[in-house]
């Protein structure tokens, strides 16, 4: 058994028995992983207060292969997100982005690329509200699927490689831009605007910081766009995907209010 030190994102958490708590994590040089911390509740307990949503932690724990959740020994919290949690649409959208990272990376299989991009994201998202909140949480939607290993095509046609015609028909099935051809062929395809393909392009590359900066209210229904087709290439690719419960509860709050996503300027 090792003693293994890693900074780490809490993703989940539950109770275990009356004291302690078990903690999904997602590690910078771990990847995903399951600890428990024995007491959690005690104010003396070495984790206590560290493993909680928007919380980057330094965490120390013992590690045995053989064994599915390891032992937490100390977290400590290097950065606190707090600013998320001041704004309603923001605290679901960074639950939506941790929520995200849960259901397609596999355990143990570490992604410092996706550690930094989601460090930067909650960054971020701490600053930004509304319609601006709501494009940076889908371009890491849109890059934490190409690091999880399903890049959408979005250069050339996905079936055949062939050049891509401007009408820009696009295939969740199929994983991405069709040419006409493939798709007369029986491809179940949607047509989307020039504006929503460059778009969605953008956001496969752009840091959040870039993608925050680019909002401005005549992207907004491009970016609506995108949004459904990222949620319909997700279905398309990821068994028995419904959707996030974060986005969900986050559109029933927004539809309560009359509102909808990204429907106002954000800061």
């Amino acid at each position: 058994m090792a003693l293994v030190e890693t900074d780490a994102y809490l993703l989940r958490a539950y109770g275990f028995g009356e004291t302690s708590r078990i903690a999904v994590l997602f590690g910078r040089e771990a990847g995903k992983l399951r600890v428990i911390s024995k007491g959690y509740r005690n104010p003396k307990n070495p984790c206590a207060g560290a493993l909680e949503p928007f919380r980057q932690i330094h965490l120390i724990y013992y590690h045995r292969p053989s064994r599915e959740i390891q032992i937490a020994a100390q977290a400590d919290v290097v950065r606190h997100h707090d600013r998320i949690e001041e704004d309603v649409a923001r605290y679901f959208y960074a639950s939506a982005a941790l929520e995200l990272v849960n259901l397609l990376m596999p355990d143990d299989q570490p992604e410092v690329a996706l550690f930094d991009l989601l460090y930067r994201t909650l960054e971020v998202l701490g600053r930004v509200s509304g319609a601006r909140a709501a494009i940076v949480f889908r371009g890491f939607q849109a890059r934490t699927c190409a690091m999880a290993g399903f890049l959408p095509e979005l250069q050339s046609c996905t079936v055949c490689e062939g050049e891509v015609q401007a009408n820009r028909l696009f295939s969740a099935g199929a994983g991405g831009f069709v040419c006409g051809s493939c798709a007369d062929s029986g491809t179940a395809v949607e047509t989307i605007s020039p504006e929503s393909a460059a778009l969605f392009r953008f956001l496969l590359i752009a840091d959040p910081h870039d993608v925050a900066k680019s909002y401005e209210p005549a992207v907004r229904p491009a970016a609506l766009e995108v949004a459904r087709l990222i949620e319909r290439f997700i279905a398309a690719h990821v068994d028995r995907y419904a959707g996030l419960k974060s986005m969900k509860t986050l559109q029933r709050l927004l539809q309560g209010s009359g509102r909808k996503e990204g429907n106002r300027n954000g800061r």
